[in-house]
């Protein structure tokens, strides 16, 4: 797909709907058609000899905390992908039908496959069994046929291979661990400590009255008080408003993420700039940038 120049976007769907998804993929594979699914982060097995759209998919487990759990059918999960197929191209209709929280403007999709690449040198490839396709149906047809050849009646011991082979991926989960928060795109902004403002005049006033005992205890007490109201003001004024003037290659993704570390807050740029739509942002325009809440 790199060609295509498509842009990475992600959503949420629940386990049931990503399940269809797969259901889509695999749907043509006698075709050799392209939508054939591609995964990371989850692996599954399938049989090519059930009917298209009609339960292919046999099992699908998800990578949650380093090791491989069955999907829940009512979680919602965190899907990249590319914002062709999220749209629904290739017949994937369910992700543009149930998605939620889609954002189709991130990145290049080949400047992120450049970049890992970069990141990673050398790059080596590997096999680690996120796909299989289960051949049992399949080793089941020939018990009926050989009844003459006596010879015939080992072929079915041959199909317990691939059954070997199914546990070794299951026993060999190598697949690298997602980044830390990779379940959750919509982070909480880091909070911003209101470090009190230092309290010095406080004991410059009970340094005066040195005579009258009774006179300082109750002064001191007053500043006291006062002192942790005034650092509470500036806490709340710290979010200011901004502005930045567009340059080429800006998204509100980008933008969002310079302002408030989280790029899944583009909306909230986006609402204070109606005028200017995703991807579309004008080269010279100014944006408002709202305070980071």
């Amino acid at each position: 797909v790199l060609p295509f120049q498509n842009t990475v976007a992600t959503f949420q769907i629940s386990g049931k709907d990503l399940v269809a998804g797969l259901e889509n993929g695999l749907s043509q594979i006698e075709d050799g058609a392209g939508r054939f699914p591609q995964v990371a982060g989850l692996k599954y097995s399938f049989d090519k000899s059930a009917a298209p759209n009609a339960g292919r998919v046999k099992s699908v487990e998800v990578m949650q905390g380093g090791a491989w759990t069955p999907i829940d059918p009512d979680k919602d999960y965190l899907v990249a992908t590319n914002n062709y197929v999220r749209q629904g191209g290739d017949g994937y209709k369910v992700f543009a039908d149930k998605a939620k929280n889609a954002y189709d403007y991130g990145p290049g999709l080949e400047q992120v496959v450049a970049d890992y690449l970069g990141a990673h040198r050398p790059y080596t490839p590997k096999l680690d069994g996120r796909i299989s396709e289960i051949t049992a149906a399949a080793a089941a047809e020939p018990v009926q046929e050989p009844a003459k050849p006596a010879e015939a009646a080992p072929a079915p011991a041959e199909p317990a291979k691939p059954a070997e082979t199914a546990p070794a991926a299951t026993a060999e989960p190598t697949m690298p661990e997602l980044p830390t928060g990779s379940d959750d795109i919509a982070t909480t902004p880091p909070a911003v400590p209101a470090e009190p403002a230092p309290a010095a005049p406080a004991p410059a006033e009970p340094a005066k009255p040195a005579e009258a005992a009774p006179a300082p205890a109750a002064e001191p007490a007053k500043p006291a008080e006062a002192a942790p109201a005034e650092p509470a003001k500036p806490a709340e004024a710290t979010p200011a408003e901004s502005s930045h003037v567009i340059v080429a290659g800006d998204t509100y993704w980008d933008l969002a993420e310079k302002a408030y570390g989280d790029g899944a807050k583009w909306k909230t740029i986006f609402d204070a700039n109606k005028d200017y739509e995703p991807r579309r942002l004008p080269v010279g325009a100014t944006l408002t940038i709202p305070a980071a809440n």
